[in-house]
């Protein structure tokens, strides 16, 4: 009976690769009380496809959303911000990254 919400970044590259999330992503993520995962699609060293999750990143998210809303305002004295995108490396130190899922056919 949970309601998980799941976003999935696909890449035709590595597990590293940088991850781009939208303000609204953000804010929707932080906006609500239920789970958010990340869902990781990427190629290995030997060209197979995997999956990885990440189910802590409602904190970095809030840490975000956070700073984006007094940038926001900030620039709204002589402009209107409609969107802000985000690159996030998955390697980074805050997220925690489940196993690696073989995605192989």
């Amino acid at each position: 009976g949970e309601i998980i919400y799941l976003d999935v970044k696909t890449t035709n590259y590595k597990f590293s690769q940088k991850m781009i999330f939208s303000s609204q992503e953000i804010e929707f993520a932080t906006s609500n009380h239920n789970k958010y995962c990340v869902y990781r699609v990427y190629y290995d060293e030997t060209g197979e496809r995997n999956l990885k999750i990440c189910s802590n990143i409602k904190a970095l998210f809030a840490f975000l959303h956070q700073h984006t809303v007094k940038y926001e305002q900030a620039v709204n004295i002589c402009a209107k911000l409609e969107t802000v995108k985000i690159a996030i490396l998955p390697t980074q130190k805050d997220l925690i990254f489940g196993n690696e899922i073989s995605l192989a056919i």
